[in-house]
């Protein structure tokens, strides 16, 4: 890809593709970045038909419709953190900090958002195989990798 702009085009003509193919899926803000991170390693219509099989094979059906799928994994993953990672919960909490604002980008943008492009490729890896799940595993590990960092901010601006 020559330049910025061409990546744009490019990246415009597989969510178009993908939208005319899939209209109960449509479009969403955010899926330019899933498509972006595709994009990392392939072509377009390579890019087009990986996010096809994401969307369509690997999440279940209604995942991204009216983002019904997204909002109770992120419930559902919330709830976990407050079981399995509870004094970063508490403290997040405490902080008035919502857990649920950051992860449901984790959920929405499949991992590519606020994440190095070196972890969403390992997440990846997985998830094609083990779905959903490793979603949530993904989540986890990473609260659970940051957590003795955060809960030693002092204000809410630095966690």
């Amino acid at each position: 890809m020559n330049s910025t702009e061409d990546k744009k085009e490019c990246i415009s003509n597989v969510l178009k593709a993908f939208v005319k193919r899939n209209q109960s899926v449509g479009y969403f803000v955010g899926l330019e970045i899933i498509v972006n991170h595709l994009m990392r390693y392939m072509d377009e219509e390579e890019a087009f038909w990986s996010l096809s099989t994401l969307l369509e094979s690997v999440l279940p059906l209604d995942y991204y419709a009216s983002h019904i799928g997204v909002m109770v994994d992120n419930t559902l993953f919330c709830r976990l953190a407050k079981k399995l990672v509870p004094t970063l919960y508490k403290f997040l909490r405490g902080k008035k900090v919502e857990l649920s604002l950051l992860s449901f980008g984790w959920f929405l943008h499949l991992f590519t958002w606020g994440i190095s492009p070196r972890v969403t490729d390992a997440v990846w890896d997985q998830f094609v195989v083990g779905k959903t799940k490793v979603l949530f595993r993904a989540g986890l590990a990473l609260l659970s990798l940051v957590e003795k960092n955060v809960v030693v901010q002092k204000t809410r601006g630095t966690v």
